[in-house]
C-alpha cells in the first residue's frame, strides 16, 4: 500500500463475521472497501468492494 493511504480497523461486528486472516496478513478498511494486506510487504492481496456504506 502506498504511504499516506488512510487505513482503519474493521469494526468488531464485521470481524466476527469473517474467517481469521491468514498468517502474515491483516484486514483494513480503505474508503468503503475491506482489504487483505500482506503485513511485511504492504501488498494488497484481495479487496471486498463496497462492504461499508
Amino acid at each position: 500500500m502506498p504511504p499516506g493511504i488512510a487505513k482503519r480497523q474493521l469494526p468488531n461486528n464485521l470481524i466476527s463475521q469473517l474467517p481469521p486472516a491468514p498468517q502474515n496478513y491483516e484486514r483494513a478498511i480503505v474508503n468503503n472497501d475491506v482489504l487483505l494486506v500482506n503485513i511485511a510487504a504492504q501488498i494488497v492481496h484481495d479487496v471486498l468492494t463496497g462492504v461499508l456504506r
